[in-house]
């Protein structure tokens, strides 16, 4: 049940996160910040997950500076910066988790 519900989780993370990026790359702002807002809780539900289950396949110390890179960018209105933390680190290293995590 529990590794049914982090599949689901990473799932939508991800989603929620592309859906993010093209948002931002077809100028559709506001709706981006809605799937930043997906993405964000969605990633603090999958930490909670693996805080309670000991099971940690996510290297919070390696993505937590892009996740305040984005949160400064929020707090600046900053879009472009927004959209260019998503896209190029944030994404490429949740897909390089997510891989790592389908090989074994």
């Amino acid at each position: 049940m529990r590794m049914n519900n982090i599949y689901n989780i990473k799932e939508r993370l991800l989603h929620s996160l592309l859906a993010a990026i093209e948002f931002f790359n077809h100028c559709k702002d506001e709706d981006g910040i809605i799937a930043i807002i997906c993405f964000i809780d969605d990633f603090e539900n999958l930490l909670d997950i693996y805080e309670c289950s000991n099971e940690v396949t996510l290297d919070i110390e390696h993505i937590l500076p892009y996740m305040k890179a984005l949160l400064s960018c929020m707090q600046n209105d900053d879009i472009i910066g927004m959209a260019d933390t998503l896209e190029y680190d944030i994404y490429p290293l949740l897909k390089e988790i997510e891989e790592g995590c389908a090989e074994k």
